[in-house]
């Protein structure tokens, strides 16, 4: 943030856009990540004039807003392309108004031509047709003179409570598998999560009372894709030997807003 600000305190160009991952607006199957609002706050306050996101597996254009997701002249117009490829999710829960353009059957690309004192944009898909656009957006200005009075231009605190999907549900349970055909494909796991989650599986062996630790896997949410997915943890040699016992496996969700649940399920190793 100290050198996002000091950065944007020194620019005198008319046109600010700004990129990064993960994006503060989303309704698609992250539904936004509020951690992004401070950059936000600070570019809002710079009067600068688009932000570039992804993550999400969607497409999405809004209209010109500030961090609370109010319309406005004065706001950033946010993009959200996630659509390069790997699959296509949401949308889930009801967009806001500021939405003014949202895509999740085709992949494409968004071609900016940025200009001196505006930019313009297009989403094309892999055939060639325009789904959105073309459109143009004049600049705000140098920002400058904004950037140095920022402490002082009042804006609303965004909230959590943007994230329309329904509260976070996880749970995981671990299809039955014998050992042999956990050694040679992996233990798959249903996963149910009612919005993207990333999740950190912790494995242990337990014989009797002793319990020891033989495997962590971080599965993201580029692996659970949909409210219902398949993860497979692959124990390699790490069950090698192994005849009888339990296993232990611990799941520790978190989504984008920091929401976590945690269930602990075990199988019986035969």
């Amino acid at each position: 943030m100290t050198w996002l600000q000091s950065d944007l305190a020194q620019n005198t160009r008319p046109c600010v856009l700004a990129m990064w991952h993960h994006p503060l607006f989303s309704y698609g199957w992250m539904q936004g990540a509020p951690g992004a609002e401070p950059l936000w706050t600070a570019l809002y306050n710079a009067h600068a004039d688009a932000v570039l996101n992804g993550h999400d597996h969607i497409y999405e254009r809004y209209d010109q807003q500030d961090p609370s997701g109010n319309a406005t002249t004065n706001g950033i117009r946010e993009f959200v392309v996630g659509t390069g490829g790997e699959s296509l999710n949401g949308p889930y829960g009801s967009s806001p108004p500021t939405t003014l353009q949202s895509q999740h059957r085709a992949f494409g690309v968004l071609l900016l031509t940025l200009h001196a004192s505006s930019y313009s944009w297009k989403f094309v898909d892999t055939s060639g047709a325009t789904l959105d656009g073309p459109g143009t957006t004049a600049c705000h200005g140098p920002s400058a003179s904004s950037a140095a009075v920022s402490a002082r231009r009042p804006t609303t605190r965004a909230s959590i409570a943007r994230l329309s999907g329904p509260p976070l549900a996880f749970d995981a349970s671990p299809l039955r598998r014998s050992l042999s055909a956990m050694r040679r494909a992996g233990l798959p796991v249903a996963v149910l999560a009612s919005r993207a989650v990333d999740v950190l599986v912790t494995a242990w062996l337990r014989h009797g009372r002793r319990l020891t630790r033989i495997a962590t896997f971080h599965e993201t949410e580029s692996q659970i894709t949909q409210p219902h997915s398949l993860i497979r943890l692959r124990f390699g040699d790490r069950l090698a030997g192994r005849k009888a016992g339990t296993l232990i496996l611990r799941f520790a969700a978190e989504d984008g807003a920091g929401h976590r649940r945690t269930v602990t399920r075990s199988v019986r190793l035969r």
